[in-house]
């Protein structure tokens, strides 16, 4: 016969110092890689549901609706509206879609950008005056 207690888990780690965790109260011995998965399947899975909700909170309070981002999307060809670059919905970096919005109350919407162009205009506070000297700066030094 075998030992008393296994020497793997159901998925077939190797219970060991370093893969062990084991229960203070009763004993049980628990795979630590095993757990750690779980940890990680459970949080993607919980992370498709906040993306979903985040995204519909965070139109809402710039003044969007799913369905007037989305149309306004289609209606730019999935295209920045100022560098033109493909942007797409739940992608990370420079060609994720943002929806632009006049800060104001309530806020106002007005465009969908990449997320380079998004916190740009945001830099310069919705500001044309701002934007003019910063292209005059820019000429300047062409």
């Amino acid at each position: 016969m075998g030992s008393k207690y296994q020497t793997h888990c159901k998925r077939g780690h190797k219970f060991d110092e370093t893969n062990t965790n084991v229960c203070p109260k009763t004993g049980r011995r628990t795979c630590r890689a095993c757990k750690i998965q779980g940890e990680k399947d459970r949080r993607i899975n919980r992370l498709g549901y906040l993306t979903a909700y985040q995204r519909d909170w965070n139109l809402r309070t710039k003044g969007w609706t799913q369905e007037s981002f989305d149309q306004a999307l289609k209606q730019q060809c999935n295209r920045c509206e100022i560098c033109g670059i493909d942007i797409h919905v739940g992608v990370k970096g420079d060609s994720t879609a943002c929806a632009d919005h006049a800060h104001v109350e309530p806020p106002k919407p007005r465009g969908v950008l990449c997320n380079k162009c998004n916190p740009g205009l945001g830099a310069f506070k919705d500001s044309i005056d701002l934007l003019k000297k910063a292209t005059a700066y820019l000429e300047k030094y062409a």
